[in-house]
């Protein structure tokens, strides 16, 4: 009981990983990068557009990593339902992934399968949506935890409806022996795994919560 009530007191100190107003608060797009929105999607570049400073985006990260989340949980929190898109830019999705282990299938940077780099030159997230952007299309690379390889498309997209849920995703596959690439539906969290829909195939990996990267290399 005292183990509980102390697990409770913690939880209620820890600060929330999304402020109220987490959008709203935020710096507003130029005019330059809201027309290079709308020319990736003109839905996003016709609401409201704000970007997520660097600052901003490690002490969210470090916010989450603090509260045990994985990376679906981040990237599906509520502050992204919001009738508002935010912008990550290159430059911040790079600051934030050497910072942190994300465990993202849509790997921020990397070496595809003949040893050339690749990178997420953009994120947006908002009114229960998320865009990838790549800096090229047809993207393999090696995912070493999942020991299997996938495609990347030059954009992917996918529907955020709820809490540890993507869905309907666009762009990215799976390499399935004998059967090619199969794309990937939907990744879903249910306590302490992560449901992986590809066509007819469901497979489940553990939720691997954000850690710091030096935080990661001391336990090894």
């Amino acid at each position: 009981m005292i183990h509980e009530l102390l697990v409770l007191a913690v939880l209620a100190a820890t600060p929330p990983v999304f402020p109220e107003s987490f959008c709203a608060e935020l710096p507003k797009a130029t005019p330059e990068l809201r027309d290079w929105v709308a020319q990736l999607d003109p839905n996003l570049g016709d609401g409201a557009l704000h970007v997520l400073p660097e600052d901003t985006a490690l002490e969210l990260f470090q916010r989450a990593s603090d509260a045990g989340w994985g990376s679906v949980q981040f990237l599906t929190g509520d502050a992204f339902r919001e009738p508002c898109t935010v912008y990550l830019s290159q430059d911040v999705l790079r600051s934030v992934d050497d910072r942190f282990e994300l465990d993202l299938v849509t790997r921020v940077q990397g070496q595809d399968q003949h040893g050339r780099d690749f990178a997420m030159i953009a994120m947006l997230a908002g009114n229960g949506r998320l865009l990838a952007v790549y800096d090229r299309d047809a993207i393999v690379y090696r995912n070493e935890k999942e020991e299997r390889d996938f495609q990347l498309a030059s954009r992917i997209a996918l529907a955020t409806p709820a809490h540890g849920r993507l869905e309907n995703i666009d762009g990215l596959c799976a390499e399935v022996t004998l059967l090619g690439c199969i794309d990937i539906d939907s990744l879903v969290k249910k306590g302490d795994v992560i449901h992986v829909t590809a066509g007819p195939f469901t497979t489940e990996s553990e939720v691997t919560p954000i850690e710091p990267r030096n935080a990661q290399s001391a336990r090894r």
